[in-house]
């Protein structure tokens, strides 16, 4: 091959690498870190309630992680006219000391109410307010399971709901609302807990949790890198970037 065809091709490589690599940084889903505690409030089933109690009472903290794809399509509308996203793809707990909160369902087949967001740019006041809904994966815990003495699994879902009654939160029905600006004074929490009767069907209780904080990120790690995927990307565009100046600078002759 000739070398200015080389050279020409490998700058063409170099910037349709430098495309891609940026290209698929923006596309990256977004991870919040939410901090928060238990209020000792609970409802529901009255035996799940006395197990769980003594583990997820007043004061205990909780961390959730959430990972939300903001280029999800909207699916639908729920029954308080906001718009729903499918748009949860990773979720991760630690709470009252339990590290074991893992999604061993995932996200494959979503629900309304399952791995979504719903966002509703209400007009403002109290008759119209914006919400905000978040309902990431379902979770289990197995330490738990056996610190209850309950003798059932349980499924987890920890529920975040937001209300804006100023009508200045946000201003449009999208995934790409930065969670992280909306005050955590606006938000409830809702710790569900569900297990299955060997009868059939199943009882429910819910631990109701204070926000704290709310920001991009995940714990104990501030800074994201790139997947290895668009760092290759750039290395290749970089160095052909740097060959592209070789070539275009004249060489010096000796003196």
């Amino acid at each position: 091959m000739p070398r200015p065809l080389m050279h020409r091709n490998l700058i063409r490589l170099a910037f349709a690498a430098l495309t891609l690599g940026v290209s698929s940084l923006q596309a990256a889903p977004v991870t919040y870190t939410v901090q928060g505690h238990f209020t000792g409030t609970s409802t529901d089933d009255p035996a799940l309630i006395a197990a769980l109690s003594p583990l997820l009472g007043a004061g205990q903290a909780l961390s959730l992680t959430v990972s939300v794809d903001t280029a999800t399509a909207a699916s639908g509308r729920d029954g308080l006219g906001a718009t729903i996203y499918q748009a949860v793809t990773a979720t991760s707990a630690r709470f009252a000391g339990f590290d074991d909160a893992i999604s061993e369902l995932g996200c494959a087949r979503p629900s309304d109410l399952i791995c979504s967001l719903h966002v509703r740019d209400g007009a403002g006041g109290f008759s119209d307010p914006d919400r905000v809904s978040l309902f990431p994966a379902f979770l289990s815990s197995q330490a738990l399971e056996r610190a209850s003495g309950f003798g059932r699994g349980f499924s987890l879902q920890l529920m975040m709901f937001f209300n804006d009654f100023s009508g200045n939160a946000f201003t449009s029905d999208t995934p790409s609302l930065d969670l992280s600006t909306l005050s955590p004074s606006g938000w409830r929490g809702e710790f569900g807990v569900f297990s299955i009767k060997p009868e059939g069907g199943f009882d429910r209780a819910s631990f109701r949790f204070n926000v704290d904080s709310i920001r991009q990120g995940v714990p104990d790690n501030g800074h994201q890198l790139p997947e290895p995927g668009p760092l290759a990307l750039l290395a290749i565009a970089a160095a052909g970037a740097a060959l592209a100046s070789r070539r275009s600078t004249p060489a010096r002759r000796p003196n």
